[in-house]
């Protein structure tokens, strides 16, 4: 703008000049010249002055692409903390040097998500902000610091509705971030994206993410650094041997880790081993992996979380609008507005209700704010603050909650005393000072006392602990020794500081305790003479401790296969170094640590271990302080499966026990049966049976379990009982009901675990008939001699009439 300025006064200065010329002297022409001329140089200066600002302040951008949560660290989450301080959120400056997504972040990201709640989390149906920087909150981000040149301004509500063609069109899918270790194989995180009814005005993009296998370590490897390594330090032969003489002598070529998608076909990992410097004695073997072609998926196919599956060809799904508004903005320049958007993002404006409508300044009372404030920040110089917003924005601060309070801070006083001095002029002294340095004199012990000159000599105890004055280290839960020994006293007290049961009250004049210690204190012995003089003595126990949480629990129990996040949060007191292990020799949970901290796990181990039956895993850390004392503490994780147990008994209508048999059971035709069933770690139950009409009120029912249920025996049935947990994962039970069925022809059921018909037959000279009947279920066979002869499987009987 000012080069252009520049020309046109320079157009001007020069039409002036040439027109007024002719009517200057010579000294008036020189004097307008120079005059021009630092006026040109004034607007040069200019120029380049505003050239340089530009080029030496470009606007802050960046393009949010992966999911963060707390634990995450490194450049995406330094965007992070960059764009929550542009938007006017504070972070922990420890957090912005380590790039660290620790609690001041999570703040400021729950504060953002509930400032654009319309936006963010009213479309999932939250109702507070959960922390997590997923697809919503990265939209919001990215509309607003995004690097496509069109950020929209921080205090503008926008909706972005993403419009796509393709997949290609929302992102590239693929690995991203550095490969990590996990069960002893190295792992990526791998993100899909899908374009949702592609080149439709309702087409929207969704992203997925999840962990996948890229390389299975051999047995001679270990994977470190997301990469399998020799198990030894180095893959170089450093004995002198021949390592290898082909690449076989190494392990053999060929897929490894989980199949993927790209370019429309499924690919794998393929693993290669080469001998290096083959037949000498440098030889060394060493692998190498290559994304690979697995499978070429048809013109009819689409590939689809590593598999090639069929298209589908109905592509003519139609999306419904669902509008949603929020609450009138007060009344500004005669004007309100609201925001509304489609909860079913169809991409489409069809049938919006007005986001703006004309109003009165009486208009202003129909808007009540609705505020929400954010946690209070930590204390500090007694005061805390915190950040509150009305989600209805009315514009006003009408019965807004305070954003400023006094605190008391969480520092908890430990206070440690000396021995009272000796009694001078009536008083006594003694120096007492808090070894947390909290800066508070809550609870602050006395330093000062009444007393009297004493009359029966020197008073003096003393109080050892392990046999030394002390201080000590011990590690905790350990069983400390006192000993005491004092003279001119008759009665003496113990306290401690934080308070100890085990040492409290009235003590002897001399003795020796036993007592169990759980933190850092001061524990005190105060004796007293006949005229109330008081002495006291005290020994300081530092306490090693350590404590370690599973998602912030001290055990977890989820079902296999869940793909809940695990996080190990462990901090200590008294520490120098920790080491940590796990029973299932977990890479990530291995080898050294700080005295605090958090250890990202990813999710449940799916190991071959646990496919078919409950397990867990113990994750432990042993800390020690510089003298060598230690401290332990471990967690276990517990890996569950479903159950599935189905009975079946006698039943009389509906009248019976609960049935206890795990079958068969047989019953005659038209008798009755029970079932019952239960489950355990189960979400639903699925009922089915070989002949349903024996049980269909049983085979409807969806409980997870259930005492009794009758039916009536009429075909023999096998009844199935399927149970499934929250991940799908699956267990089934099953009895079977056996029925034997009886006419004058014969018998239908099981003979000798046989089932048929069978029926009444005679012998080749109808002297004997065979008869089948049922008894308790079960066919029975009967032999009978025919003096008179057999006929359709019965003898005859000859009647005589009267002569």
């Amino acid at each position: 703008m000012k080069q252009k300025l520049f020309i046109v006064f320079l157009f001007i200065a020069l039409f002036c000049f040439t027109a007024s010329v002719s009517a200057m002297t010579d000294q008036e022409r020189q004097a307008l010249i120079d005059q021009l001329q630092q006026q040109i140089a004034a607007l040069q200066a200019q120029i380049i002055e505003l050239i340089q600002s530009q080029q030496s302040n470009p606007s802050w951008c960046y393009t949010f692409t992966e999911t963060l949560i707390q634990g995450n660290s490194g450049s995406g989450v330094s965007a992070l903390q960059t764009a929550m301080q542009k938007s006017g959120y504070s972070i922990s400056s420890s957090e912005v040097a380590a790039t660290l997504f620790g609690a001041s972040t999570k703040e400021a990201v729950v504060s953002f998500q509930q400032k654009y709640a319309s936006e963010i989390l009213n479309p999932y149906g939250y109702t507070s902000g959960t922390g997590i920087v997923g697809l919503m909150t990265r939209t919001k981000l990215n509309n607003l610091y995004g690097c496509d040149g069109s950020n929209a301004d921080e205090n503008e509500e926008t909706t972005n509705v993403i419009k796509c063609n393709s997949d290609y069109d929302c992102g590239n899918t693929g690995f991203t971030g550095d490969a990590f270790c996990s069960s002893g194989s190295v792992y990526q995180t791998y993100t899909t994206y899908t374009c949702k009814n592609p080149g439709k005005s309702n087409s929207f993009c969704t992203v997925g993410t999840t962990y996948k296998s890229r390389d299975v370590c051999s047995s001679s490897q270990v994977c470190s650094n997301g990469a399998c390594v020799a198990s030894n330090t180095t893959d170089q032969n450093n004995n002198n041997e021949i390592a290898c003489k082909t690449a076989s002598d190494c392990g053999t070529s060929g897929y490894s880790g989980d199949a993927f998608c790209k370019s429309g076909s499924v690919y794998k990992p393929y693993k290669t081993y080469t001998c290096n410097n083959a037949r000498t004695t440098s030889s060394y073997c060493s692998s190498s992996i290559a994304d690979k072609l697995y499978d070429t998926c048809t013109a009819r196919e689409t590939c689809s979380n590593g598999s090639c599956v069929a298209q589908d060809d109905d592509t003519t799904t139609s999306c419904s609008p669902n509008w949603s508004c929020g609450s009138w903005s007060s009344c500004i320049n005669n004007q309100q507005t609201r925001n509304c958007y489609d909860t079913n993002y169809c991409g489409v404006t069809s049938g919006a209700p007005s986001q703006t409508q004309s109003c009165t300044s009486t208009d202003q009372t129909t808007c009540t704010p609705n505020w929400s404030c954010g946690s209070w920040t930590t204390c500090s110089s007694g005061q805390q603050t915190r950040y509150c917003y009305d989600t209805n924005y009315c514009g006003v601060t009408t019965n807004k909650p305070s954003e400023q309070q006094s605190c008391v801070s969480n520092c908890t006083p430990n206070w440690s005393c000396g021995s009272w001095n000796s009694c001078t002029n009536g008083q006594q002294t003694r120096y007492c000072y808090d070894t947390n340095y909290c800066g508070s004199e809550a609870n602050k012990p006395d330093d000062y006392q009444s007393c009297t000159s004493n009359t029966n000599g020197n008073l003096s105890v003393d109080l050892k602990v392990n046999g030394v004055d002390g201080p000590i280290t011990v590690a905790k839960g350990s069983t400390v020794s006192f000993v005491w020994s004092s003279t001119n006293v008759n009665s003496c007290s113990a306290s401690a500081s934080p308070g100890n049961n085990s040492w409290s009250g009235n003590k002897a004049t001399s003795g020796v305790a036993s007592v169990v210690v759980s933190t850092t204190g001061t524990y005190f012995l105060k004796c007293t003479d006949t005229n109330s003089n008081t002495v006291e003595d005290n020994v300081v126990i530092n306490v090693v401790a350590v404590d370690l949480k599973i998602n912030g629990q001290e055990s977890l129990t989820l079902p296999y296969r869940s793909t809940t996040p695990l996080t190990l949060t462990w901090s200590s007191s008294g520490i120098n170094s920790c080491n940590v292990s796990s029973t299932n020799n977990d890479s990530v949970w291995s080898g050294t640590r700080t005295s605090s901290g958090s250890q990202v796990l990813g999710s449940v181990p799916t190991y071959s271990d646990y496919a078919t039956s409950d397990g867990s895993v113990t994750y432990s850390i042993t800390c020690t302080d510089s003298a060598g004392n230690a401290a332990s503490d471990s967690i276990t994780l517990t890996i569950t499966h479903p159950t599935a147990t189905l009975k079946i008994g006698v039943s009389y209508g509906s009248v019976g026990s609960a049935p206890t048999s795990d079958g068969p059971l047989y019953r005659n035709y038209g008798d009755y049966f029970a079932l019952g069933w239960s489950s355990t770690n189960a979400t639903t139950c699925t009922k089915a049976a070989t002949e349903s009409s024996s049980a269909y009120s049983w085979i409807q029912d969806t409980t997870t379990s259930g005492s009794f249920f009758y039916g009536q025996a009429l075909f023999k049935s096998t009844y199935t009982l399927t149970c499934k947990d929250s991940m799908g994962n699956t267990a089934t039970d099953t009895v079977e009901l056996r029925v034997c069925t009886s006419s004058t022809f014969g018998a239908i059921g099981f003979l000798d675990g046989v089932y048929g018909s069978y029926a009444n037959t005679c012998d080749s000279n109808n002297r004997q008939a065979t008869t089948y009947t049922c008894n308790d279920g079960r066919v029975m066979r009967r032999y009978d001699f025919c003096s008179q002869g057999c006929s359709g499987g019965k003898c005859i009987e000859r009647y005589y009439l009267p002569g």
